[in-house]
């Protein structure tokens, strides 16, 4: 039965005169249809990053220390990222208050926290932690998006970090646990 608009026939079925004629005869033969042969397409964009990806691999591999090497670099890319993203902003400007005051002054000054309020330079918000170790030493404790992290800043400059709170160092000579930067 085949419908023609909104009429359907009820009448037994006739043969279609639009139909072709190799299709009538495989159907009264029983032949299968022959399988469509797929489709080969080459799709652009997968095959730049294919070969973006080869010449990359190629590049690499000569370079000194190899892809290896180039993969370590890209890891501690993405990890000093990840570090600035997580560290609060306001612990670097506290950072370059201390080391500039030191600059200025010749060594760290000592002040409570009226005076870091009322000093408009002093301007790291809530959240920094100071503690006074010698004249020409000191520690800056902040809380990041890793957790609580402690900086040791040393005649005017940054020695170091360690994780969690830690107060000054017992020995500049070896103070343990901050690590050097580098």
């Amino acid at each position: 039965m085949r419908g023609d608009g909104y009429f359907l026939r009820l009448g037994p079925a006739t043969v279609d005169e639009h139909a072709s004629a190799p299709a009538d005869a495989r159907a009264s033969s029983n032949q299968r249809p022959r399988p469509r042969k797929p489709r080969t397409s080459v799709r652009p964009f997968p095959l730049i990053v294919l070969l973006l990806l080869l010449g990359a691999l190629a590049w690499a591999s000569r370079t000194e220390g190899g892809i290896s090497a180039r993969v370590d670099d890209g890891v501690e890319w993405v990890r000093g990222i990840v570090e600035d993203a997580a560290t609060d902003p306001g612990f670097k400007r506290a950072t370059d208050y201390f080391n500039q005051r030191y600059e200025t002054e010749g060594s760290y000054p000592v002040m409570n926290e009226s005076q870091l309020r009322e000093d408009p330079a002093a301007d790291w918000g809530v959240g920094i932690k100071v503690v006074w170790c010698t004249p020409n030493s000191m520690v800056l404790q902040s809380l990041t998006g890793g957790g609580t992290v402690s900086r040791l800043l040393v005649n005017g400059a940054t020695f170091g970090e360690a994780d969690g709170a830690q107060q000054c160092p017992g020995s500049l000579a070896d103070p343990r646990p901050f690590t050097p930067n580098d």
